[in-house]
């Protein structure tokens, strides 16, 4: 278990402090858009702040701030605050911002991203597996335990 854990743990830490840059507000059309700063949301007002963001990711009318709301909504799904880190949502949205995005150094540091977050899916998936068999592996253990004793 401590296989996946430590990766797993030590890429999720590069994620969140590294990609700052592809994070920073820019001149924004609209100053209303993300008045919300994500390190000051609550655990629990991270639902609200994702929907309120997929409203405008829906209804604007601009690209850049449909652009935007995918970003943020990217960041806020595998923000080390929120309570329910969901990256298979958070590499949808990604995927959304690549469609709207023009610049390709952008594109290029956000498709790094999106395969960083398969491969914490995948890891994610591999840990519960593993503590899945634990239970079975145990009582597995304590069988062939009991069965070496008995012959020695």
């Amino acid at each position: 278990m401590k296989k996946y854990f430590i990766p797993f743990l030590i890429v999720n830490t590069i994620f969140l402090c590294s990609c700052a840059s592809l994070f920073k507000k820019r001149n924004m059309p609209n100053k209303g858009l993300l008045k919300i700063e994500i390190s000051t949301l609550a655990p629990d007002q991270f639902n609200d702040y994702i929907f309120q963001l997929s409203e405008i990711a829906k209804k604007s009318e601009s690209d850049y701030q449909k652009r935007l709301a995918h970003l943020y909504m990217a960041r806020a799904l595998v923000y080390h605050r929120n309570p329910s880190i969901q990256y298979d949502r958070a590499v949808e949205r990604f995927n959304e911002y690549l469609k709207l995005e023009s610049d390709q150094n952008q594109k290029d540091e956000i498709m790094s991203w999106i395969h960083l977050l398969n491969r914490l899916s995948k890891l994610k998936a591999e840990l519960e597996e593993v503590k899945r068999k634990i239970p079975s592996l145990n009582l597995e253990n304590q069988i062939l335990t009991k069965q070496i004793n008995d012959l020695a």
